[in-house]
């Protein structure tokens, strides 16, 4: 198996691992943030508003189908929570 290969873009640290092993290709954005009372429903809304439409591909079926036509590509998203916060 490959190595893992870690460099900068901007503030975000990337992690790569190539491997000729598999065709298909996947990229995990993940985003770590203090849980807090203000921001947790923002959040829990912002994937869902993300995975709901464009200009280009104004509803999720438009999204879907256009990614369908790139061989198959799909788009996901989820917002979890790591450990119970007793802050609240």
């Amino acid at each position: 198996m490959a190595e893992v290969e870690t460099f900068q873009i901007g503030s975000m640290n990337v992690h790569f691992q190539p491997s000729k092993k598999y065709k298909t290709t996947t990229f995990v954005l993940q985003i770590k943030a203090p849980l807090a009372k203000g921001s947790a429903a923002s959040r829990a809304l912002l994937m869902q508003v993300l995975q709901a439409g464009t200009n280009n591909f104004p509803s999720r079926r438009a999204i879907r189908k256009h990614l369908d036509s790139l061989y198959g590509a799909s788009f996901g998203g989820d917002v979890s929570k790591k450990k119970v916060s007793s802050t609240f």
